[in-house]
């Protein structure tokens, strides 16, 4: 994994934990909301015009895809109403001129990985008992786990598949993360 890709992570993961404010009962954790953002929708496939950052002159990667869940919820009395879902942000996605068609399929999918952990999150929060007389940092630690593990995800994504390069691995993960929405499909 190149040190760039890691450091864009890090920032990712700490502009999510800045950007968690409190107020009673209610909970953000996404940074400020955009016009250049993209949520996550079965029929819509990136493009390479979604990629509006500047490029890394310095990143051996041919592109890069930000993208995160936005995590809200209100509580009226027992009853907990969320809104959870996975964003693309174009102005902070970038590509370098000549990107091929397998790197945006290769991109894409790290917008899939991010959809299916935002079905994660729905799946978990509906499960919960009580959820609105769980206390902040027991719901902060909910998101967080579900966070750890799609950073992890993400990375052995880039690693197995060493960027788009490993046809077969690319193609196994393809095939899994389908398999993996689908079993989710319920909570999209």
């Amino acid at each position: 994994m190149k040190i760039t890709q890691i450091k864009t992570q890090i920032a990712v993961v700490l502009a999510i934990f800045i950007g968690l404010t409190y107020c009673p009962k209610t909970f953000s954790a996404s940074d400020n909301e955009s016009g250049e953002r993209l949520k996550w929708d079965s029929q819509t496939r990136l493009s390479w015009k979604d990629f509006k950052g500047k490029s890394n002159k310095n990143s051996m990667l041919a592109a890069e895809t930000n993208s995160g869940i936005h995590f809200s919820y209100q509580c009226s009395g027992n009853k907990m109403d969320f809104d959870i879902y996975a964003y693309f942000d174009k102005e902070k996605s970038w590509t370098k001129p000549n990107s091929t068609d397998v790197v945006l399929n290769h991109e894409q999918l790290h917008f899939d990985i991010t959809e299916l952990y935002a079905r994660k999150m729905r799946q978990k929060f509906l499960s919960l008992r009580n959820p609105c007389k769980k206390s902040k940092a027991e719901l902060q630690g909910v998101f967080s786990a579900l966070m750890k593990e799609h950073r992890t995800m993400q990375n052995t994504y880039d690693r197995e598949t060493n960027h788009s390069l490993k046809e077969k691995e690319q193609a196994k993960w393809q095939a899994d993360i389908e398999s993996e929405l689908l079993k989710l499909e319920e909570f999209m």
